[in-house]
């Protein structure tokens, strides 16, 4: 049988405790008990406890009975023993404290300490107090360390005697109260092992320490296991670009040693507890490719990660949490639209598979309504307007039952029974809902449904903090979903594997910033804790890390370290540890991670696009040519030209964006947010800047402060910005838009004599012979009678379009030309204002020196873009007018390829994922001789 070397003497326990039966079954010795067993092995963790368990069974043949062998965690251990001492001698038996009421614990008594007020700040300050707790249990076990702060030394004796009074202990507490049980000079009332072996202790702590010398006092045999007593096997080192590399590497490897023999692979992975997602989906993509292009869920793997997802990282328990907050909300609190969205889209409650399309319908209506806030009185209101009506009753009916549910329970706490009144909750809404099946989803429901029944044995608390326990447990409750601990590949923490012997290994993300680990540091330690824990200093975290190499390197025949040369914007380097071990090249590298030993190319994860270049199916394919706007027919007349000078400005950047945008529509609708993004707060400047101008600006008897205030607060009602921001964005919008203002009146006072004319000005005309509807921001009349076209701008802006042979930002030029060509108009200036905290200023260009300002030049002054191309005022207007009848051409004729004039106007158009232009830039780097001006779709 199989077995660590390291578990030497359990080998011999169950080799010589059991005799064979008929069959070829196992049968343990009967003399021996396995609950009080004379020989123990103590582990540190319950994941070493199901390495060991698998150890020892592995290999065994089939229709073998075997008893599982004497391994136990320390600390369980400790527990049952101090529990069996103290039935036995009468005395009252502690219980194990709820981590959960434990932090709670700590978080009410260091919130009135530390001054803390939210209930995030004392979340954080009790997860770190809990830490250093812990800490100082195990390294400083009797009395109080003399440099601990005032605050947290109150606090800590407040907690332990809270523990004491409801009898729970932590779990050093157990190992501090077996110590001195063990160290009455009375005799134990219950027996103790003949020989206890300690495996997988890479550190014994001081409170360790004292409880094994307690037992050696009491004649217990104790060994702890030498984590080098294999030797070093052959040991490389391996760099690679990024930490997906290195995964990738490091799966394909594993799936090429599996398919050479039976053998058991270990890959040790530092940080795995922050890359449990990642490292999973690396290995699924590698070894079980054909199941995932098919959709087919993978029930049972070679691979092993012990600890698994998060609970929470599953949609089904995210909805879950959700449908129990919306539940158990107040009924007059409003909601926020991400609430609400999910709500809506989730698949896990009643009626997502008949609704779903009327469900997503009804998002995007309140979606585009951009309203941050949501009463429950409007969203029935809002579900009742659309066109599936029916959607309102569907919607209230469930909603009724949910509340008929949550009235049930009495009072503002949910009685003694909280997770049975979360479960009907949850019933009530139909969760998990009729679409949610799979494997993978089982696991997460079971294991939900386990955390409601934990809830029942806690305190009484109110509906809001009973879900913030229960969000808590979620977040820190682990699922495995694949493999077991005899599953080939054994994915695991370095801490996990030492000790352990595999046939091949692999050491993962080991590089100069994590290997050695940064010293554990906790703000409410000192620095003089530096001398009493170990790893708080960085001598001590290097001198660990050094100890830590030298088992891995004993625990396989092939041995490789790697560690990925880039982690973001950082580069990496060798680790101080590994930089005596020989590095492979970098051809040596790939012939392990994309080569097999016959040089043949193995499947990548990750094939570029680009790569089908020279394609014959690509060359047959023209996307760049959509459909044409048609001209009259049915009497109906030409088909407009969407969109107005938006669709000028578009065609101009990308034809394909155009096209997509205001032919088919195409839209990325942001979800609405708390706070005002760029396109909100320009939409609020231009609203104020109308009623501002529309008022009475600089008349007597009313002053400009008084419209300023009042042009803000009318756009802001008018914008409907109570609805779609919190209170405090509000007020911090209001204040800007008052200093904003008031800031561009005083830059405006000092041009020549203007009037504001007119303010969103209509303007419809024909373009090519189609309709075409714009909206002029605003119209000035100059002293001469001319007009200055004007455009408010809250971004920086530039002119230089103006003069190109393809015109950009059309927008100005094209509103000139057809005030001229239409209304026979005398155009002097055109100008971008840009109206920014700091910035406000004009930019563009005059047709004379008197129309001239700050910003605005002419061709009598001095010498600009405009007049290095044009000579004359006429000579640019009929630029203008060639170049916007070109665009104009391009658009009747459906012209729509992907070809990127302005890539600044593609990237915050919103489409980018439907254009793919980065992709695009990224194919023409690898395939230089393609035109520069070309990004494929």
């Amino acid at each position: 049988m199989r077995c660590s070397t390291s578990g030497s003497a359990l080998v011999d326990l169950l080799e010589s405790g059991r005799r064979r039966g008929p069959k070829g079954t196992v049968i343990s010795n009967p003399l021996e008990s396995t609950k009080y067993p004379r020989v123990l092995t103590l582990v540190p963790n319950a994941r070493r406890l199901k390495m060991h368990v698998a150890d020892a069974l592995r290999g065994e043949p089939d229709g073998a009975v075997v008893v599982a062998p004497p391994v136990r965690v320390f600390s369980q251990w400790a527990e049952e023993l101090v529990v069996r001492i103290g039935l036995l001698e009468g005395a009252p038996v502690p219980v194990l404290a709820d981590p959960v009421e434990l932090r709670a614990l700590w978080a009410s008594f260091l919130g009135p300490a530390l001054s803390l007020h939210t209930a995030t700040e004392c979340s954080l300050a009790a997860i770190q107090a809990r830490s250093a707790d812990r800490m100082i249990s195990h390294w400083w076990p009797v009395g109080e360390p003399p440099w601990l702060g005032q605050a947290f030394w109150a606090a800590r004796r407040q907690v332990a005697a809270a523990l004491k009074g409801r009898s729970h202990l932590t779990p050093e507490g157990w190992l501090e109260a077996l110590s001195q049980q063990l160290g009455e000079t009375g005799k134990l009332h219950c027996s103790l092992p003949q020989s206890i072996h300690l495996d997988g202790f890479l550190e014994i702590t001081a409170l360790e320490g004292q409880v094994l010398d307690a037992l050696r006092h009491k004649g217990v045999d104790v060994e702890i296991a030498n984590l080098c007593a294999n030797a070093p096997g052959a040991v490389r080192l391996t760099s690679y670009p990024s930490l997906e590399d290195e995964l990738s590497a490091v799966a394909h490897w594993a799936r090429d040693t599996l398919t050479q023999a039976d053998r058991r692979i270990a890959v040790v992975i530092n940080g795995l507890e922050s890359q449990l997602e990642v490292v999973q989906e690396a290995f699924e993509d590698v070894l079980y490719r054909a199941h995932r292009l098919e959709l087919e869920e993978i029930e049972d793997c070679n691979f092993h990660i012990p600890g698994g997802s998060v609970l929470s990282s599953h949609p089904v328990i995210t909805d879950a949490l959700l449908l129990l907050k919306l539940a158990t909300a107040k009924a007059r609190r409003p909601l926020e639209f991400p609430e609400v969205s999910r709500w809506l889209l989730s698949p896990y409650w009643r009626g997502a598979d008949s609704e779903r399309v009327a469900r997503a319908q009804f998002e995007l209506r309140l979606r585009k309504r951009g309203s941050f806030w949501l009463s429950r009185g409007s969203i029935a209101r809002l579900a009742g307007e659309g066109p599936s009506s029916d959607l309102l009753d569907r919607l209230t009916g469930c909603i009724g039952e949910v509340e008929l549910v949550a009235a049930s329970a009495s009072g503002s706490a949910l009685g003694n029974l909280p997770g049975s009144v979360f479960l009907q909750l949850l019933q009530a809404w139909g969760w998990p809902g009729p679409l949610a099946h799979g494997h993978d989803l089982s696991h997460f429901v079971t294991r939900f449904c386990q955390l409601l029944e934990r809830l029942n044995g806690l305190e009484k608390h109110s509906p809001a903090k009973t879900l913030e326990l229960l969000t808590q447990l979620c977040n820190e409750t682990h699922v495995e979903l694949r493999g077991g601990p005899l599953s080939p590949i054994q994915i695991m923490t370095p801490e996990d594997a030492v000790g352990l012997t595999f046939d091949a290994a692999w050491v993962v993300n080991v590089h100069d910033g994590n290997w050695p680990a940064h010293p554990q540091l906790n703000p409410f330690l000192p620095g003089e804790s530096r001398g009493v824990i170990p790893r708080s200093s960085p001598e001590g975290a290097l001198g660990y890390c050094k100890q830590l190499t030298e088992s891995l390197k004993c625990m396989a025949p092939s041995l490789q370290f790697s560690w990925a040369r880039q982690s973001g914007d950082v580069r990496n380097g060798v680790s101080p540890v590994l930089e005596r071990l020989a590095p492979v090249t970098d051809r040596d590298s790939m012939a392990t991670d994309w080569f097999d030993q016959s040089g043949v190319e193995l499947d990548r994860p990750d094939v570029h696009w680009g790569g089908y270049l020279g394609h014959p199916w690509l060359q047959a394919v023209d996307d760049g040519i959509g459909l044409p706007l048609h001209g009259a027919r049915d009497g109906s007349g030409p088909q407009p030209i969407q969109g107005g000078s938006g669709m000028i400005s578009s065609q101009s950047a990308c034809p394909m964006l155009a096209y997509f945008k205001y032919r088919l529509g195409a839209r990325m609708e942001d979800m609405p947010s708390p706070f005002a993004d760029a396109a909100y707060r320009g939409a609020l400047m231009h609203r104020a800047m109308q009623f501002l101008y529309s008022g009475q600006v600089g008349q007597p008897g009313s002053p400009l402060a008084d419209q300023v205030v009042r042009s803000v607060e009318q756009a802001l009602e008018q914008c409907r910005a109570h609805y779609r921001l919190m209170p405090v964005s509000y007020l911090a919008e209001r204040l800007r838009l008052i200093s904003l203002l008031e800031e561009w009146l005083e830059f405006e006072q000092d041009r020549p004599e203007f009037v504001v004319e007119h303010l969103e000005e209509r303007l419809d005309s024909t373009l090519f012979g189609h309709p075409v509807s714009l909206r002029v921001d605003r119209l000035d009349r100059l002293a001469d009678g001319s007009l200055m076209i004007v455009d408010y701008k809250s971004s920086k802006t530039s002119t230089a379009g103006w003069a190109q042979e393809r015109l950009k930002h059309a927008q100005l030029p094209l509103y000139a030309t057809l005030m001229i060509q239409e209304r026979g108009e005398r155009v002097a200036a055109i100008a971008l204002a840009t109206v920014r905290a700091g910035e406000c200023k004009m930019g563009g260009i005059a047709a004379e020196a008197m129309a001239e300002f700050d910003g605005v030049r002419s061709f009598g002054g001095r010498k600009n873009i405009f007049t290095r191309h044009f000579s004359v005022w006429p000579q640019l207007l009929n630029h203008w007018t060639r170049a916007i009848e070109e665009l104009a051409e391009e658009i009747v004729g459906g012209r729509a390829d992907n070809t990127v004039y302005d890539d600044t106007v593609v990237q915050w158009s919103g489409l980018e994922i439907l254009l793919r232009h980065d992709e695009g830039e990224a194919w023409k780097l690898e395939h230089a001789s393609v035109n520069v001006q070309e990004a494929g779709a």
